[in-house]
């Protein structure tokens, strides 16, 4: 497999040691990072227009020392997967992120029509740390990434996502003996969705929450008691393609 990712340093972390974890795992993958630091959407899409060669070609975690521009590096071979970004610290500003995400996609579809492209979230800043409390004018992590969540759900699905708490019915290994017994200390006795009511259909439960929420322009259906994937296989795909049943519903 082949990952060609296009950002700045957080793309730089999330590829540093992939190549190395793939190995191990005998899977054979080839990560290149084009990066600059503190690279933004508005940054690449003027790269695009003056096809500079701008970028850092970091190849499996190293860094080679070679200046490319993006259509040489997106020419450079068959891509899988495509991964983009926003810079951190624009990333809790979706207003940021358009037109130059579309037109950074396209331009990836354009040269590599084959390749998935995937949006890469960035996360918070450290908790206290200057970027976080003076630049960002955050007083938590969380809140910066809540923020940084819901332009990153925006970007991708168009308008505003809320997620929708479901309970599946499902048990968790770590109360039945298979792993342990006592569940996790982070769960309550219903596995952490107690406002939940588990006599309610699948489907009673979404409609419940597609009547509540008029707000928002999709939906996350999210299984929250207990283990969401500890069922076989065709109880699984059951039990989620039950929740599929409104446009509205997007994962």
């Amino acid at each position: 497999m082949n990952v060609l990712s296009i950002g700045n340093s957080f793309s730089e972390d999330a590829t540093r040691y992939l190549n190395g974890i793939a190995k191990e795992a005998g899977v054979n993958l080839t990560t290149v990072n084009l990066c600059i630091g503190g690279c933004s959407l508005f940054r690449h899409f003027q790269n695009i227009k003056n096809d500079a060669k701008a970028y850092t070609l970091q190849y499996n975690g190293v860094i080679t020392g070679f200046s490319v521009s993006l259509k040489e590096g997106l020419l450079n071979r068959e891509w899988d997967v495509i991964t983009v970004q926003q810079v951190s610290n624009q990333s809790p500003r979706f207003s940021t992120f358009q037109p130059y995400l579309s037109e950074l996609v396209a331009y990836c579809r354009e040269l590599c029509p084959k390749a998935k492209i995937v949006l890469q979230q960035t996360w918070a800043y450290e908790k206290d740390s200057k970027r976080l409390t003076e630049e960002m004018k955050y007083s938590a992590p969380i809140e910066m990434l809540n923020d940084v969540k819901a332009s990153y759900l925006k970007a991708k699905y168009g308008g505003r996502v809320s997620k929708i708490c479901i309970d599946g019915g499902f048990g968790c290994p770590n109360r039945d003996g298979t792993c342990g017994v006592g569940g996790c200390i982070y769960c309550g006795e219903r596995g952490a969705g107690e406002h939940i009511d588990p006599t309610r259909s699948i489907r009673a439960q979404v409609e419940d929450a597609l009547a509540r929420d008029k707000r928002s322009d999709a939906l996350i259906a999210y299984f929250q008691n207990f283990t969401n994937t500890y069922a076989p296989v065709e109880v699984l795909k059951e039990r989620y393609d039950s929740a599929l049943i409104s446009d509205r519903i997007c994962a």
